[in-house]
């Protein structure tokens, strides 16, 4: 065990932090190793200063302990017991009712995902460029009871009824594609060779569907509601000439240079992957390969009758031959010895198969081993490393610097603590009519009334061997509901109370549409671009946060406003040259306008005033709609107009309905909503919900002079003839952005 100090500090927001100063010896000299310790939930500075041991395997943190023996945090070997041993109930910690399963039990509970680096480094020196930017996720989620969501068989009296017509006016080019014909399938002709505008029927519209999710977005970011439209896929990454920390990460992983010897000491080893049933493994051969002249590999794989290309492998006497892609002054190739008899057969979990299987990031040159060892065992590479919760997991790839996975998934980096598991009578019916067993709910019981983030909850469930089905519902069940879900539904759980139809283009305008052109390609960073996505503390690019590192997701991508010039592309010989790339649209004109309904049942001051305040933008402020927004397309105008049904004239009238008045109760209604998430947070001494931090940002991007005076500098960065991502320059937050 290594000796190291406890180091506590308080962030800006209040909340106290841990890292560990560990020291480590080399040469004989002491060295301070400075590492994070986020799975150190703390309420004060206490232990700041505390002599502690540390465990570490392969550079990961398995426990640490106080000097008197006191455990601080240990990482779960195996899943507790289904039934752990009662203890005295915590202090400050309030059950939501007595029910059968309520009682206080211990759990010790698995490092997760609750404790990240939330806040953006507020001054960045070399600021990186993008069309984009990010609001950040909100720290609390204003929620809704569950009881205040109304039946769905009658008009509640004290609640709004009616309509909301929009005009939407476009300010720049905007394009939605429209769908393929019978004859058009039939001739095998792709979306992208299409350009037409949606316009079924022949009639140019704005689909209920763009206008819904648009609204639903900025629902989302107002309200401070759940974070929960990702993917929660695990990345992937090669470090081998980053100019961040991360190439030290890489290599720690897989591989060193021994100056005694000049040779590389690798950390992977090789094997075989096969594929028994719907199971993988790997049979190993441990370090049994090196590295060979690609003469003599050549020579292997012409003697054993093959054809060397690149990113193949071979069958060959001695072995096999792994060839990988050209780089310059590549000399060598790789030779893997055949398992010996009895090798060790490594099981490679379900979800490092699947993390492999979406690697959209590999290039499509690149075999795929999970797919071809369907057929016959691969020679592969491969690290075994051990998760927060303690799993032994695999990582694999074609040669021996392959793409390591991370260690954290995406959904380890979202902070938000949205689920909550209330185990009272009503809720225990509700989980009994799910079809939840007796002994699952006996489970589960230590978790009553504690809060999760989605992540946490799983792995709390994964722990107690809870089936994916009985934890689906569950989670289900835990989820909070908050202001969008409440209004826009869950289909697993009730419908939604409002709907959004088709915006028609209106009559008697003309030449309303652009000349069929190419956009430009968009080669928009991928997530894996962590200098942009994640929270950075600062912008030294050799202290980077990346996706192995504590720190929350930037929040919400949206996209700039641009003057809506200069979209198309106009180098011919690109054109003939990438023809393949290009798409072909053709896009309606800046001036055009289009009139939609949104139809809405049931509603809450406070649900009414949040679509209100989504769509009444303040002054300066725009939506964007459409394809092609980080080229300047899709800017547009919405103009609200409010009609409430008088429920006394609707049962007295037949057409009441018909004849809807409009109201002038936008302002007060938005003005309710305000008060209401302005309370919920704590900021109840704000003037109006814009001038909190978050929507201060959200209104720099929305802005439309802003962005037309910013549109040089966002932009996206070039590889060529000048790689503008080499040194990682970080993204700024939106009002930073120069």
């Amino acid at each position: 065990m290594e000796n190291a100090t406890l180091n506590v500090t308080k962030t800006k927001k209040g909340k106290f932090v841990a890292n560990l100063a560990i020291e480590t010896k080399k040469d004989d000299k002491v060295k301070i190793v400075n590492m994070p310790f986020p799975q150190l939930q703390l309420e004060n500075d206490e232990l700041n200063g505390t002599q502690v041991k540390v465990l570490r395997e392969k550079g990961k943190i398995v426990s640490v302990q106080k000097e008197d023996g006191e455990m601080l945090f240990e990482v779960a070997k195996t899943a507790p017991s289904a039934r752990p041993a009662a203890a005295r109930p915590q202090p400050g910690r309030k059950s939501r009712g007595p029910g059968a399963y309520g009682s206080k039990t211990s759990y010790r509970s698995a490092p997760s995902n609750e404790n990240l680096q939330i806040e953006h480094v507020k001054s960045v020196r070399f600021a990186a460029k993008a069309p984009y930017n990010f609001i950040a996720l909100n720290e609390k989620i204003v929620e809704v009871d569950r009881n205040d969501i109304p039946d769905f068989d009658r008009y509640h009296a004290d609640r709004h009824t009616g309509r909301i017509d929009i005009e939407i006016e476009t300010l720049t080019p905007l394009y939605i594609r429209g769908t393929l014909t019978e004859e058009q399938v039939k001739k095998e002709i792709q979306c992208k060779d299409s350009p037409d505008f949606f316009s079924p029927a022949g009639k140019p519209k704005i689909p209920g569907s763009s206008l819904r999710g648009m609204t639903r977005t900025l629902v989302e970011i107002a309200s401070w509601a759940k974070f929960e439209n990702f993917d929660d896929k695990r990345l992937y990454y090669r470090g081998l000439a980053d100019i961040s920390n991360l190439r030290k990460e890489y290599q720690e992983r897989m591989s060193s240079y021994d100056r005694k010897t000049r040779k590389a000491v690798y950390m992977v080893s090789a094997g075989l992957l096969h594929k028994r049933g719907r199971e993988y493994f790997i049979e190993s051969c441990g370090g049994d390969f090196r590295q060979v002249l690609k003469k003599d590999s050549q020579k292997m794989v012409a003697d054993a009758g093959g054809t060397y290309a690149t990113f193949t492998w071979h069958r060959v006497t001695g072995g096999y031959v792994v060839v990988s892609g050209e780089m310059n002054n590549k000399k060598r190739d790789w030779l893997i010895a055949p398992p010996r008899t009895g090798a060790s057969m490594i099981p490679v979990p379900e979800e490092d198969v699947e993390s492999y299987r979406n690697d959209i990031t590999r290039a499509d040159e690149v075999p795929n081993l999970v797919k071809e060892a369907a057929n016959d065992p691969v020679p592969c590479f491969y690290v075994k490393w051990m998760d927060l919760e303690g799993n032994e997991r695999v990582s694999f790839g074609h040669t021996g610097m392959f793409r390591l996975a991370y260690e954290l998934s995406i959904g380890d980096h979202v902070p938000l603590k949205g689920y909550r598991l209330y185990l009272d009578p009503e809720a225990l019916k509700r989980l009994r009519d799910a079809k939840i067993k007796e002994e699952t709910l006996a489970k589960i019981g230590p978790l009553a009334s504690r809060e999760f983030t989605k992540k946490s909850l799983k792995n709390q469930l994964e722990h107690l061997k809870v089936d994916d089905v009985e934890m689906e519902k569950i989670l289900a069940e835990a989820a909070l509901i908050d202001i969008p879900e409440a209004v826009f539904g869950n289909e697993n759980r009730f419908a939604g109370r409002v709907f959004f139809e088709d915006a028609d283009m209106l009559d008697g305008q003309s030449d309303v549409f652009m000349d069929k052109k190419a956009p430009k390609i968009l080669s928009t960073p991928k997530p894996t671009t962590f200098q942009h996505y994640l929270v950075q503390a600062g912008d030294n690019n050799r202290q980077l946060n990346n996706y192995n590192s504590p720190a929350a997701l930037r929040g919400y991508k949206c996209y700039w406003h641009k003057s809506g010039n200069g979209w198309e592309e106009t180098d011919r010989a690109a054109l003939e040259k990438h023809a393949s790339q290009y798409t072909r649209i053709k896009a309606v004109r800046p001036g055009v306008t289009f009139s939609g309904t949104i139809r809405f049942e049931n509603l809450s001051d406070v649900e009414l005033g949040a679509l209100l305040f989504a769509l009444d933008l303040p002054e300066g402020c725009f939506h964007k709609l459409g394809m092609g927004k980080p080229l300047g397309l899709g800017s547009v105008k919405v103009t609200p107009r409010l009609y409430l049904s008088d429920r006394q004239a609707r049962y007295q009238d037949l057409f009441a309905e018909l004849e809807l008045q409009e109201s002038d109760k936008i302002p007060e209604l938005k003005r309710k909503f305000e008060t209401h998430i302005l309370t919920e947070i704590g900021a109840a001494d704000s003037k109006n919900l814009w001038e909190t931090e978050r929507l201060r940002e959200l209104g720099t991007i929305l802005n439309l002079e802003t962005g037309r005076r910013l549109e040089k500098v966002n932009r996206y960065m070039t590889i060529t003839p000048n790689n503008e991502f080499k040194n990682r320059p970080v993204l700024p937050i939106p009002s930073d952005v120069k």
